[in-house]
C-alpha cells in the first residue's frame, strides 16, 4: 500500500491540526534555520528552572494526619464505610473429554540424590571426622522422609481436586 500523507486531512477530528502542524513545518524550514546547541542548551536551562512540584504529593503534603494516625471516631468512620469487594475469578474449566496422566519420569530436572548428598555433605562439615558418616547418612534419610511425607500431602491435595471435579 503506497504512502498517503494527505490521508486525514479531511477527518473533521484531526483534519485541522494536522493541517496547522504541515503549515507550521514548511513555514519553519523556509523561514527559520535550525536551532542550535545554544539555543537546545537555553531551553534546557530554562526547564530546569521551573518549579517540578507533584499534584498527588502537594494533595498529599496537605493531608492533616500525614504523619501520625487520624482520630479513633474517623478511623470507625471509615472502617464503617468501606465495603468488602467480591472478586470472581472465573470458572474452572471442565474439560470435554478426559485428559491422560503425562509421565514425566524421564524430564530433566532435579537430581535430588546430588543434592541430599551436598546437603549432607554441608551438615557434616562442621562435626568431627568420627561422626561425618553417620551426620550424612543421618541428613540423606531424613531428606528422604521429608520429601515422601510431602509428596503423601501432595497427592492428598490432588485427590481431593480430583474427587471434586467429579461432581
Amino acid at each position: 500500500m503506497a504512502a498517503s500523507p494527505n490521508r486525514y486531512d479531511h477527518d473533521e477530528a484531526h483534519g485541522p491540526a494536522l493541517r496547522e502542524q504541515q503549515m507550521l513545518a514548511n513555514s519553519m524550514s523556509e523561514a527559520k534555520p535550525l536551532p542550535t546547541s545554544e539555543d537546545i542548551e537555553q531551553v534546557f536551562s530554562q526547564q530546569s528552572k521551573r518549579d517540578k512540584s507533584s499534584v498527588v504529593q502537594t494533595v498529599g503534603n496537605q493531608n492533616p494526619w500525614k504523619n501520625q494516625l487520624p482520630p479513633e471516631e474517623v478511623l470507625e468512620h471509615m472502617a464503617n464505610t468501606l465495603e468488602a469487594e467480591e472478586i470472581e475469578h472465573g470458572a474452572r474449566t471442565i474439560p470435554s473429554r478426559p485428559i491422560a496422566a503425562i509421565d514425566r519420569s524421564d524430564r530433566l530436572g532435579e537430581d535430588r540424590g546430588m543434592v541430599d548428598k551436598i546437603e549432607a555433605e554441608k551438615a557434616a562439615s562442621a562435626v568431627i571426622e568420627p561422626l561425618k558418616e553417620v551426620v550424612e547418612s543421618a541428613t540423606i534419610a531424613q531428606r528422604q522422609r521429608d520429601r515422601a511425607v510431602w509428596e503423601d500431602a501432595q497427592s492428598e491435595v490432588s485427590e481431593l481436586l480430583d474427587d471434586d471435579l467429579d461432581l
